[in-house]
């Protein structure tokens, strides 16, 4: 074979080959074109439970800790309560609504629509609101959650029991601020039994 023929073989194959290459990203282009895309792949995301949701209430009077009768309650102010509060509820895997008030309507409008909105449980500090409160106690004993009581001293000692330990599941006393931990254990335990 000549040198010239064996060129021509050479540049057909080269132009053959050339034309199989841009034929074939052209058919990969057009089936890639009419195929849908992919759908994107999200991480991987354990399911979880929502978290028990737990009301704490502060009663009348709360607003002064940490201000007046320190060698009774000690001198933590309410805020630091509150910060201590969300402490023990991050730890313990719930959260915590926390409510406010020395007006007896408000505490029991916000227990009323704590019942409304599902929240699974209470923990209500009554302070000033111990005795004489009727409201209160209705309330607590008409709503379909559990409330613990909390007293940060043990209020026993300084006169008679609060009205509102009668329609609560369990009381914690004497304890400080602990006490607000020992009630979180008891609710979390409580609710885990119910289910």
């Amino acid at each position: 074979m000549s040198s010239r023929t064996s060129c021509t073989i050479l540049r057909a194959t080269r132009r053959r080959a050339s034309r199989c290459r841009s034929s074939s990203s052209h058919r990969e282009r057009l089936v890639s074109a009419s195929r849908p895309p992919l759908p994107s792949r999200k991480p991987f995301q354990r399911r979880s439970t929502p978290m028990p949701r737990i009301l704490v209430i502060h009663g009348a009077g709360m607003n002064m800790r940490g201000k007046v009768q320190t060698e009774i309650f000690g001198p933590m102010t309410l805020p630091q309560y509150d910060e201590r509060i969300r402490g023990y509820a991050a730890e313990l895997g719930l959260e915590v609504e926390i409510f406010h008030s020395n007006i007896e309507g408000e505490v029991v409008n916000k227990i009323y629509d704590a019942n409304d909105r599902g929240i699974d449980a209470a923990i209500f500090n009554p302070a000033a609101f111990g005795t004489g409160y009727p409201a209160l106690v209705a309330a607590l004993s008409q709503v379909e959650f559990p409330t613990i009581e909390v007293h940060i001293s043990n209020p026993i000692r300084r006169g008679p029991a609060s009205q509102t330990a009668a329609v609560s599941q369990g009381v914690v006393a004497g304890f400080g601020v602990a006490g607000y931990a020992l009630a979180l254990h008891g609710l979390k335990d409580l609710l885990a039994a119910k289910k």
